[in-house]
């Protein structure tokens, strides 16, 4: 279970999270919506360790926790980001090993039988020598899924998930979200879609602006 207590976050002087406080259940979907500038982003950077809040804490099983140093090979919190972040220049099966041969020294061979399963649940084999300019918006999203999942995170976040997908697709992906529940994956979503929140999350967290 992952708490978040009293986090507070500004930048140039300007209060974007003001003693926020939530509960991510182990195993559940968490979903945070809001409207644009009420701070979605900036939490999720929070919670992957990508800003450092100005005041409050974290509590990861009941032990306090800090996003920014968790940068060892047992990496607690994944992100799956809204442009996917991929690397152009390699392939599928590279962009999903790339982390786990950097950060926990796996050889060619190791990283890709780890991930081989992965690979297979999400529906990639059949593009693992492609790279990211050949595919579609909804293979880009998954083998960003695998990417992030290929750590082990306890957590795995989601900015934004449908986006930058054709509005067909959003339910394939919100499938994929479920399916990934049933496999035991804490996830937490956030998305200025309302409607999806509430069709995937077991919680919808709102944002509000500051100034609202």
């Amino acid at each position: 279970m992952l708490e978040l207590k009293n986090i507070n976050k500004s930048f140039a002087q300007r209060r974007i999270l003001n003693d926020f406080s939530m509960v991510v259940p182990d195993q559940q979907i968490v979903s945070i919506v809001g409207p644009s500038g009420a701070g979605k982003t900036t939490l999720l950077r929070c919670i992957a360790g990508l800003e450092r809040p100005d005041s409050g804490s974290f509590l990861l099983d009941g032990q306090p926790f800090d996003p920014v140093e968790d940068r060892g090979s047992e990496r607690k919190i994944g992100v799956v980001f809204q442009d996917f972040n991929l690397f152009p220049n390699l392939s599928v099966l590279d962009n999903i090993m790339l982390a786990p041969k950097m950060v926990t020294g796996l050889s060619t061979k190791q990283a890709h039988e780890q991930v081989e399963s992965l690979v297979e649940s999400l529906g990639l084999a059949q593009v693992i020598k492609q790279y990211p300019f050949q595919l579609s918006g909804g293979q880009k999203q998954r083998v960003a899924i695998a990417r992030a999942l290929a750590m082990e995170p306890a957590i795995l976040c989601y900015d934004e998930p449908t986006s930058a997908l054709d509005p067909t697709l959003r339910d394939t992906v919100g499938q994929l979200i479920l399916d990934l529940k049933k496999r035991g994956i804490t996830q937490i979503v956030v998305t200025h879609d309302q409607q999806f929140a509430e069709k995937i999350a077991d919680q919808v967290v709102t944002v509000k602006p500051l100034n609202a």
